[in-house]
């Protein structure tokens, strides 16, 4: 059995959900797969109004990666550039990576890992004032291994292993 085997499997269960572009249409040219939480805050029910506005753009922002929008990576995993989407976590050995989105406040980061080219499973999301990063990326390489206890994440030169097309370093 494969990772995308295992995501297939994890997706028919609940366990994961693929993400699909809001708009029928838009083109898919990257995968994005949300565990039960994450998935809850960007398709509700909410319980108010701000965290409905804060899920759709955090969704608006995830949605930049599917349809292959262009992404801004930093190769640093500290003192990146303020326009910076994605960079790896610290400690750079855990192939753990985020995503920022930064607006509206509060911030908030989706960590997450690569199974292959193009295909990122989420596996943890905070507001960025509430991560503790070096506990919250040891549950992220955690729930990794829960989901796919036979597999390595991907591993190799960030961005050109990880994100085929369509991306800068800033």
């Amino acid at each position: 059995m494969s990772t995308r085997s295992l995501i297939n499997d994890h997706c028919a269960r609940g366990a994961l959900t693929y993400l699909r572009p809001y708009v029928l249409g838009d083109p898919i040219r990257r995968h994005i797969f949300l565990t039960p939480d994450l998935r809850h805050y960007l398709l509700g029910p909410w319980c108010n109004l701000d965290d409905e506005i804060r899920g759709n753009q955090l969704r608006s922002d995830l949605e930049v990666f599917i349809t292959g929008g262009l992404l801004r990576v930093s190769t640093l995993a500290r003192k990146k550039p303020s326009n910076t989407y994605m960079s790896p976590t610290s400690p750079r050995k855990g192939e753990i990576f985020s995503i920022r989105s930064t607006n509206p406040q509060p911030q908030i980061r989706v960590l997450s890992a690569f199974s292959e080219l193009d295909h990122f499973v989420t596996l943890h999301f905070n507001f960025r004032n509430q991560l503790n990063w070096d506990e919250d990326i040891e549950h992220c390489i955690k729930k990794w291994h829960a989901l796919f206890p036979k597999y390595q994440r991907l591993s190799g030169a960030f961005p050109n292993d990880y994100i085929s097309e369509n991306w800068i370093i800033v």
